[in-house]
């Protein structure tokens, strides 16, 4: 090993033991609220030996984002519209590599919904995860005014919110419900969800 490589691998050691000491202390999940992202080290999520540290900061409407592999240099950051109140680690394509999703609500009265997601590659590098902006589905956006739910339910993730009629306020929708399932695959070389199944009740 060179000196430059023996030098930077210290230097990836260096970086994750302070991650490693707060996922010892911290107890291990699939799933922390907003309270714990936003407290730092404490939303610890773990599937199949990987562990990843999900955590927020900021004040107002504009927020960062960071996600961490833990026992790794691996790490991605970046600015959000909103608070985070979700972060979930599934398997939702059984291929042993864990995804984190973080669901983000926007501030103001609409809660816009948005969602933050990586796979954890073997390497133990993070890869996004895109998800169609709704506006490129009009079966899915018809009636769509914010109040968005993100949840990971069993191998899916499910996008749930609330439909508006023409005429409804803000505070009063009268549509209903609408449940968006989507699937995880890799098509042309990136990872998608890739919507399944509309049910509105």
């Amino acid at each position: 090993m060179t000196p430059t490589a023996l030098f930077q691998l210290l230097l990836g050691l260096a970086a994750a033991v302070p991650l490693l000491l707060m996922a010892a202390e911290s107890p291990l999940r699939s799933q922390c609220g907003t309270g714990e992202i936003r407290q730092e080290g404490a939303c610890v999520l773990s599937l199949a030996g990987t562990q990843v540290v999900v955590s927020s900061a900021g004040s107002g409407s504009l927020n960062s984002l960071t996600v961490r592999v833990v026992g790794t240099s691996a790490n991605v950051s970046e600015e959000v519209d909103g608070v985070a109140y979700r972060a979930q680690i599934a398997d939702l394509d059984s291929d042993q590599r864990p995804e984190v999703y973080v669901a983000i609500a926007s501030a103001g009265s609409g809660s816009y919904g948005s969602l933050v997601a990586y796979v954890v590659n073997d390497d133990l590098t993070l890869e996004r995860i895109v998800l169609p902006e709704l506006g490129e589905d009009q079966a899915v956006s018809d009636g769509y005014m914010g109040h968005d739910d993100f949840a990971v339910e069993e191998t899916s993730l499910v996008r749930r919110f609330p439909l508006y009629l023409p005429g409804d306020v803000n505070a009063q929708p009268s549509g209903g419900t609408r449940n968006v399932v989507y699937q995880l695959e890799k098509s042309g070389g990136q990872w998608r969800l890739t919507r399944t199944r509309i049910s509105d009740y």
